[in-house]
């Protein structure tokens, strides 16, 4: 039942790998849409470790980790799980503290805790105060912490490529072929999506996937796994598996969702899983650290400008729909040579193809270093979505990339007058309330001019990383990747181009492209 455009093929291993995700993985809210809910999923890690056999107490003898683990037989390898949602079925507090030596000495004095807000591990060093949202790599890298499925794999141009998946984002939205709404909870509520819009979301990602993997950094999250669940008690499967591994907060949202489709024949359920970063922020969330220094707020802005900017010139798409919580910033080490962010977008249930003529002169901005130019184009209201030149939601939600997005005074008064009419504002207050829209500051174009620049620097360096690794094990593809070999690799078949080096053919045909988009000689 593969649809064209890229639904994954709901066959039986797909769905039984995905499934083994949700029953081994604790699951968190991420965030809430008008038409779907979104979550995130982290791998419960089993660390190994060995039972402390008992011994006599010395007397007067201060102890660092006053808790110990405790059941089990003394010649058996007993298993702490360590998760990134509500961790395990034990009665031991997430702020207890755990001495777990392993087999071979690798863990040594870790406290475990879990972070609500990152929804990623955070250990801390017990012996010298050392924080961090890494998960250690003794434990990352050893097969025995891993709970025993088949695993998606990492695809990044460096030496990570090919090691397992522990992150999903799952987004669950409701099908009707009406428009309805349905109160999930007291203060939130969910509007049902046609059939065909879901169908036309998940190709529309698949495609914006494909065509910006040349490097192996996709400016959107690949889909591992989609479908349209009709059959009510397949419907109520996926929830209880989602219910049984989800927080105490969440558990409510699922049921009711649960209730909705068991009690509306003509609502299904839809669902996607796809990969994720495992440490991110969104846009929004990285701003509000920032907001007593602007410099640091417009340079965190210029990463989520330049990945909407690429998104249109590398795939003829408009996100449509690019408020902050629809960016994300990711930990990245190589996707710009300087720094360590990489923007990912989300969420393309109003993705929409740009006109040619509009495409052209968005291009040809980006060819003058008008950037903000550019970005303007992505608001034009002969194609964007109402909310995009919505005085209720453009400052709030999108002004960041479109500016006054070319509005006259006349049409601002004119907007207000036609608000007022169905408002007991008055027009002061209206204008007070949503005020005109400002232009973006010219000097954004600076900042995404030297994000571009990185950007290039990055993808030389990375190619010359992959063209190392694949000379001492060719399971590393060389990049850019083949058109030919790009949907082979969810399948897990590994492939590339022949290699070449740094400056041959591959370079001087992507330069040459750069500079004419960007007006370089």
């Amino acid at each position: 039942m593969r649809q064209k455009g890229g639904i994954l093929l709901p066959n039986k291993n797909e769905k039984e790998t995905f499934m083994a995700y949700l029953d081994n993985s604790d699951i968190d809210f991420l965030s809430k849409g008008s038409y779907g809910l979104t979550l995130k999923t982290g791998i419960i890690y089993n660390i190994p470790v060995k039972p402390k056999k008992e011994e006599k107490p010395k007397e007067e003898e201060e102890t660092l980790f006053p808790i110990s683990i405790g059941g089990g037989d003394e010649d058996e390898t007993m298993f702490h799980s360590v998760s990134s949602g509500k961790g395990n079925d034990s009665n031991d507090s997430n702020d207890s503290f755990h001495s777990v030596p392993s087999e071979d000495e690798f863990i040594k004095n870790w406290e475990v805790r879990l972070s609500k807000t990152t929804n990623t591990h955070y250990y801390a060093n017990l012996l010298n105060g050392f924080t961090t949202y890494n998960v250690p790599k003794e434990i990352e890298d050893n097969p025995k912490c891993l709970p025993k499925i088949n695993f998606y794999k990492k695809i990044s141009p460096d030496n990570t490529f090919g090691k397992p998946v522990t992150n999903l984002v799952i987004k669950l939205v409701l099908i009707c072929n009406r428009n309805k709404r349905f109160q999930i909870s007291n203060t939130d509520s969910l509007h049902s999506v046609l059939e065909d819009d879901f169908r036309n979301e998940i190709n529309i990602q698949t495609d914006i996937f494909f065509k910006t993997i040349t490097y192996l950094q996709p400016l959107c999250p690949g889909i591992v796994y989609s479908e349209i669940v009709k059959d009510k008690s397949d419907i109520k499967t996926f929830l209880t598996a989602i219910f049984n591994r989800c927080d105490s907060e969440l558990m409510p949202v699922i049921n009711e969702i649960n209730n909705i489709c068991a009690n509306n024949p003509d609502v299904s359920f839809g669902i996607i899983g796809m990969e994720c970063a495992e440490r991110y922020s969104m846009i929004g969330q990285a701003i509000n650290n920032f907001k007593g220094s602007p410099s640091h707020v417009a340079t965190l802005r210029a990463f989520g400008q330049f990945a909407l900017l690429k998104l249109a010139t590398d795939t003829g798409y408009s996100h449509n729909d690019f408020h902050n919580s629809n960016i994300l910033l990711c930990e990245s080490n190589n996707y710009f040579i300087e720094g360590h962010i990489m923007p990912l977008l989300i969420d393309f249930g109003r993705a929409v193809k740009i006109p040619p003529d509009i495409l052209a002169k968005i291009k040809e901005n980006i060819a003058n270093k008008k950037y903000t130019d550019a970005l303007s184009l992505l608001c034009d209201k002969s194609y964007a979505h109402e909310f995009l030149t919505s005085l209720e939601h453009v400052n709030s939600h999108y002004g960041w990339v479109c500016g006054d997005y070319n509005l006259s005074e006349a049409d601002y008064i004119k907007k207000v007058n036609d608000s007022v009419k169905h408002s007991t504002s008055f027009p002061s207050q209206y204008m007070k309330k949503y005020p005109k829209p400002q232009k973006l500051n010219p000097q954004i174009n600076n900042f995404i001019d030297q994000i571009y620049n990185d950007r290039e620097k990055a993808i030389d360096n990375n190619i010359k990383i992959m063209n190392e690794l694949h000379d001492k094990n060719n399971m590393y593809p060389l990049i850019p990747i083949a058109d030919s070999i790009k949907g082979q690799l969810y399948k897990g078949l590994i492939g590339g181009k022949r290699k070449r080096n740094q400056k041959t053919k591959r370079n001087k045909n992507s330069k040459k492209f750069t500079r004419k988009i960007r007006g370089k000689k």
